[in-house]
């Protein structure tokens, strides 16, 4: 068995049993091509770590934090740990959540797949020139976001997942280095595809983002696309834009200009002591901070806005106290 297949029926297999450990729901979904799998029915397609998997909600929201001065400590990191402690580690941000159960269909994919290679012809692939894409697994369910997948990437618009489709969107995902790369328009897809598209027309091609004063700097964060970035006065985007997740319904991030009113690198939640690493204070209990898991997990926090470590990381350093911040729009539903 190949180093590729030997890795990719590990990492689907730990998946499996990832899922029988956290007692995951597994009630069969529908194979149906035309109707989308829910986002609440989603599972991680492939295990975050150790680290990344323990992640926290931070449903801090009324009343400003009250441990101003408490001395600060290294923050909790969700960074990829060294290859001799953990070879299969897999960055949170790039993992699509999937349908349980499509989870172990892809497994026995490529057990299947692995079992014909080692029995195979090794002269096989040369003489009838076979396409290795040929042989990968890719998904029947369709995602909650396939309408947007296929107009983000020019297909034709109907909701339901083709092999055209699947296709066309596993090699976008492979273009990204999502995983598992199986077509699936699921949440971990569809932010990358606004990123993209805001990364190639430019975050503030809307001009919903006001120019700071002269000189200054404004923190441009817009719920309808789930994406910030950080902008001059002459309106360059001096950071992001980036990917982040905002409050869910019923603790939903509060709209309006503010400003960086204080910073704390350790912050730990007054109300349920979770830590919020690289906190950015801007109106009340809310802030810009890190997450270890995935910022596009379902459903949204509980007001303050995640970004991931590395992102709330470099955003930390630089922003300062008094910066400005917008907030607009509204979180897609779930």
């Amino acid at each position: 068995m190949g180093t590729y297949a030997r890795s990719r029926v590990r990492l689907l297999t730990a998946a499996v049993i990832a899922l029988a450990a956290l007692g995951a729901h597994t009630t069969a979904v529908a194979d149906d091509g035309d109707r989308p799998v829910p986002v609440d029915r989603l599972v991680p397609g492939v295990p975050f770590g150790p680290v990344a998997s323990r992640q926290v909600d931070t449903p801090d929201q009324g009343a400003p934090p009250r441990r101003i001065g408490m001395p600060a400590a290294e923050p909790q990191r969700s960074a990829a740990p060294a290859e001799d402690e953990d070879e299969d580690w897999v960055d949170p941000q790039l993992v699509e959540f999937v349908p349980a159960e499509d989870v172990e269909r892809a497994r026995k994919f490529q057990e299947e797949r692995a079992a014909a290679e080692e029995n195979r012809d090794p002269y096989y692939d040369e003489e009838d020139g076979e396409n290795p894409e040929d042989g990968e697994y890719c998904t029947s369910f369709t995602g909650p976001y396939q309408r947007e997948a296929e107009k983000r990437l020019r297909l034709p618009v109907n909701g339901g997942q083709s092999a055209a489709d699947c296709a066309e969107i596993r090699h976008f995902q492979k273009s990204k280095g999502i995983v598992p790369a199986t077509g699936f328009a699921g949440p971990t897809t569809w932010g990358y595809l606004r990123l993209d598209e805001a990364t190639r027309k430019g975050p503030n091609a809307s001009r919903r983002c006001p120019a700071p004063a002269r000189g200054k700097r404004i923190v441009c964060i817009d719920l309808n696309r789930q994406l910030l970035w950080v902008q001059s006065s002459s309106t360059k985007v001096v950071f992001g834009p980036v990917a982040i997740r905002s409050g869910r319904k019923g603790y939903l991030t509060r709209t309006g200009r503010f400003s960086v009113y204080w910073r704390h690198k350790n912050h730990v939640s007054d109300i349920y002591d979770a830590p919020m690493p690289y906190s950015q204070f801007f109106s009340g209990g809310q802030a810009m901070h890190a997450t270890p898991g995935s910022v596009y997990k379902a459903p949204g926090s509980h007001g303050c806005i995640n970004l991931s470590n590395r992102n709330a990381r470099l955003l930390w350093n630089v922003l300062k106290i008094q910066e400005a911040v917008y907030v607009w729009g509204a979180k897609p539903a779930t």
